[in-house]
């Protein structure tokens, strides 16, 4: 399957399996905190890297030509303005993204004269359950399928179940999210009640913002990444999901 792969927390798997989830935010990493607080700092605007360049550009590669990314306009204490460039790395419009989701090795065929190669597994998909039948397990990962065993980083390729293609991506911060915005991240109302909820392990809450900043410091970048407060500038990446087959 072709695509790049992105990986969702189990909560935002099951928000997309529900149809209530077509955005995700990534903060741009590239970015640093006390860029984003200085006050020196012009500009950051999207920007797909054809020619003509922009001016003062300081850090072009030649694989960054034709791509869509986000263009960073600054001036220090010292120099005269400069523009870095920093491509998304989740793509452009019409892109298709596989979804790297959380999984466990339910059986394990192996075959050789020391049972050490394994050409196929079955996983169960930690979102909902769903079991697989036998999957291919290629010869490029190098970890050894246990049953029982997580797999380390999510599905891989071949594993990937969900199939999301880009609409449109856009470069705010984070905290310029609208009503709609928050809605298309997944946040929703459980039937019969009045209050917010961002996944069915995060408390409920009163307004769908607040349910939001819940999700955002306390499931989506609970360990590492900028929080609410910081307000990072972000990928707002757009998506529809598609069947196997459709891309």
């Amino acid at each position: 399957m072709k695509g790049k792969m992105i990986p969702m927390k189990r909560s935002m798997v099951k928000a997309i399996l529900a149809g209530r989830k077509s955005e995700t935010r990534r903060p741009i990493s590239q970015i640093p905190t006390e860029w984003v607080l200085n006050p020196v700092m012009e500009q950051v605007y999207l920007h797909r890297l054809d020619s003509p360049y922009p001016w003062g550009l300081v850090n072009l590669k030649r694989q960054h030509i034709g791509r869509l990314g986000v263009c960073v306009q600054w001036q220090s204490a010292v120099d005269d303005y400069k523009t870095s460039f920093y491509p998304c790395p989740y793509g452009d419009r019409g892109d298709v993204l596989l979804v790297r989701e959380s999984a466990q090795v339910l059986d394990v065929h192996r075959h050789g004269r020391h049972d050490d190669r394994t050409d196929f597994i079955k996983v169960c998909y930690n979102a909902d359950g769903h079991e697989t039948d036998w999957i291919e397990y290629p010869e490029r990962l190098k970890w050894r399928p246990e049953v029982g065993a997580s797999l380390p980083r999510g599905v891989y390729r071949e594993a990937a179940r969900i199939q999301l293609r880009i609409t449109d991506v856009v470069v705010e911060r984070l905290q310029d999210i609208t009503d709609e915005g928050i809605l298309a991240e997944g946040i929703y109302q459980p039937e019969g009640l009045t209050i917010w909820e961002a996944a069915d392990d995060l408390p409920m809450c009163c307004a769908p913002i607040e349910a939001y900043i819940h999700l955002w410091d306390y499931r989506l970048y609970l360990d590492r990444g900028p929080k609410w407060a910081e307000n990072p500038w972000v990928f707002v990446v757009r998506f529809e999901r598609v069947e196997h087959g459709q891309e």
